[in-house]
């Protein structure tokens, strides 16, 4: 990454909070910088597993899939009745600071979620969690 690039999404991205702007764009543009293919920006209510999101490179249905029911099996989303009240902190990770990648790709998120859209790393931006909701 260099420093002309670092700059021009630091701009795209205060200018979509200054004006509400092209979040896909934004998103698009952090993938692009992280060397990812793909992004998505939810917004996901852990009481009822519902949400939406911004997404960059991604298809619409997948995202749907998600909010139906492959948020029940996300190793990143902690459901229980505790985790629920609770804060979730600030953080950056990955699936391999997580589980081992053999565990990993062992669960059904990965093989019947991730992999059929050709995602096999995730990182995980948490940016805020505010009562119910998780915004990743």
């Amino acid at each position: 990454m260099n420093e002309g690039n670092y700059a021009g999404f630091l701009d795209r991205l205060y200018g979509s909070v200054i004006e509400r702007g092209d979040w896909e764009g934004v998103i698009t543009r952090f993938a692009d910088l992280v060397g990812g293919a793909r992004a998505w920006l939810p917004s996901l209510d852990l009481s009822s597993g519902g949400g939406q999101g911004v997404i960059a490179r991604i298809d619409p249905e997948a995202q749907d899939a998600y909010f139906q029911y492959y948020y029940s099996t996300n190793p990143f989303v902690r459901l229980g009745p505790s985790e629920r009240a609770a804060s979730w902190p600030l953080c950056v990770t990955t699936d391999e600071d997580r589980f081992l990648k053999e565990d990993f790709v062992g669960t059904e998120y990965y093989n019947d979620f991730l992999k059929p859209q050709n995602i096999h790393s995730v990182l995980v931006v948490r940016l805020a969690g505010t009562g119910s909701c998780n915004r990743r």
